[in-house]
Order: structure tokens, then sequence, then C-alpha cells
């Protein structure tokens, strides 16, 4: 999930229509982004190493093997919860590791795995599980710090301020197509206003899932000459996003008359 959106909810105590629903189009445009963008670096990697039927059973196995790890991990944490009646935190720890090292050894979509196993608890126990999301609310400030230090740490402000123009470029046809896109979803949907004007604005903020499936393009196309580039930009368009979004998204509960406080 973009990172942005479920932070602002919880600190504003958001509820309605617009929250709601910004919630659920989040959860699936990560779903659909993992998957797509798993597939497609999947089968680059693939079909630059093998033929054609090959990389068809590599793409396969990329998905389909997430999604089966991805249950199994599932399964795991749920006996883990079961069996623990104190803290998990460790166990959460231990579990985002392995997750990370299975999608090396086995040549899974880590992203996809981690979804995969947390839409398996939250929807099979939603009790039993809920020890372990609260574990992981704890870990998620440590973890952005640390995920974000990285992420920053890779982009050089030379190379940053040469690809300004880009970013912006880029970021202000994202800010286009939401704006259009959302608002004409809605239209054709029966959303009414004013949630049917501001939706849009909870698309904006970018961060966890596009910095990790950026790292993961880079990582895919590590022999390319342009890998470092393409990754570089990414970055500078998701920072575009994350400091503008924030806001905007602020702004669309603010004038849905959602914000508790």
């Amino acid at each position: 999930q973009t990172c942005a959106l479920p932070i602002l909810l919880r600190e504003t105590r958001a509820d309605g229509v617009f929250a709601r629903t910004a919630l659920a189009m989040t959860v699936v445009k990560d779903l659909a982004l993992v998957i797509v963008v798993s597939a497609l670096l999947a089968g680059w990697s693939a079909a630059s190493s093998s033929g054609a039927t090959l990389a068809a059973l590599g793409v396969s196995w990329h998905l389909v093997g997430s999604l089966v790890v991805g249950g199994v991990f599932a399964g795991l944490l749920w006996l883990a919860a079961a069996s623990t009646r104190g803290r998990l935190d460790l166990v959460v720890l231990v579990a985002g590791f392995a997750i990370a090292l299975a999608g090396r050894l086995l040549g899974i979509a880590p992203l996809l795995t981690g979804i995969t196993a947390g839409f398996a608890l939250a929807n099979l126990a939603p009790r039993r599980s809920l020890r372990l999301f609260r574990s992981i609310d704890d870990l998620l400030p440590a973890t952005y710090a640390l995920f974000f230090s990285v992420a920053g740490a890779r982009i050089g402000l030379a190379g940053l301020a040469a690809l300004a123009p880009l970013a912006l470029g880029i970021s202000a046809l994202r800010l286009a197509g939401l704006w259009s896109g959302v608002r004409a979803g809605c239209a054709w949907a029966g959303v009414r206003a004013p949630v049917r004007s501001w939706l849009w604005t909870s698309m904006v903020p970018q961060a966890g899932v596009s910095i990790a499936l950026a790292a993961e393009a880079r990582n895919a196309l590590s022999t390319e000459p342009w890998a470092d580039a393409l990754h570089a930009t990414l970055l500078a368009i998701v920072a575009v996003h994350e400091f503008i979004g924030p806001p905007l998204l602020r702004l669309g509960l603010l004038r849905c008359g959602e914000i508790r406080r």
C-alpha cells in the first residue's frame, strides 16, 4: 500500500465515502501494479536468457510461485500467532527477511509474496492475525526511516538536477491523467460530489510500493546501461509526488468533510 494514505487516514481519523473508496482504490492499484511490473520484469529477464517457451514458464512461476509461497508464509505466521502470547515483533522481522531470501533463491516477487500473505491473513484469519498487524504497525516508523534513507542515499544531487525537467514533465502528465481518469471513473460509477471532484487527490502520493518496484526494476535491468538513469528518474518522480501528495490528499479529505480532528 502507498504509505501516505493509511498514515494520513490514521492521523486524521478520517472516515466516509472518500476515505473508504480511496483505501480500496489504493489496494487494488498497488496489487495490479505489483503483478504487472513483476510479470514484465520477469519476462524481460527470462527472454534475455532463454527462448519464448522458457520465458513464459519463467513468468508463470514468478507470479504463481509468489502466490503459493505467500500462502505458505500466511500459514506459518498464523501458526506463530496462534502459539505465541507475547509480542510478535521478532516474528514479523524474521518473516520479512525470509520473504526477501525466498525471493532471491526461488525467483519469485517478494512484494507479491508479502501482499498475498497479508491478504490471506486479513481475510481468512482476521482475529488471529490482529496481533501480527499491530506488531507491523509498531515497526513501521523504523522501517520507513531505513527504507527511505537507503533510497535517498542512491540519489545524487547532480544526477537529480539533470533529471528534474524529465521528472517534472512526467509528474505533470501523471497528475493530468489522475485528475481526468478518476473523475471519469467516478462519473461512470455514479459517485456524487464532492467526492467525485476530490477523489483523485488520494492517488497522488507515492512511496513504498513505487520505490520498491523501482529498486526491483534496477536489479532486473542491471545489465542495461540505462538502468541507473531509469532508477534515478523513478525516484525523482516519487519524490515530487511524495512532496505534493499528502497536502493534496489532506485537502481532499477536508473538502469532503471527513477529517475528524
